[in-house]
């Protein structure tokens, strides 16, 4: 069981440029992974935030043009955790899209 979040995360500049750096690598390996189809399961948290420009995209290395194009997923299941929310998600096949 995930504990429960009693604080926000921090933020962007309370990690050293090293951290960050590593988050970004994480981030563009997640993208290429999804990319090549080798996702068969998807956990994403979401907190109530919003970001402006400078927010990091969720996903570096996916290349994808337009929403039509882009992979999509079927919910498989979903609970909040203090403020957040945790949804798990697999890949569903293109042609039922």
């Amino acid at each position: 069981m995930t504990p429960h979040r009693t604080q926000p995360p921090p933020p962007p500049q309370a990690f050293s440029p090293e951290e960050r750096a590593a988050m970004r690598r994480a981030l563009a390996l997640a993208g290429a992974l999804l990319a090549d189809h080798l996702v068969d399961r998807l956990v994403w948290y979401s907190a109530p935030r919003l970001l402006g420009a400078d927010g990091a995209p969720a996903v570096r290395g996916l290349d994808v043009p337009t929403c039509a194009q882009a992979p999509g997923f079927r919910v498989v299941g979903a609970r909040r955790i203090g403020e957040d929310v945790r949804v798990v998600l697999e890949p569903q096949p293109k042609e039922s899209l």
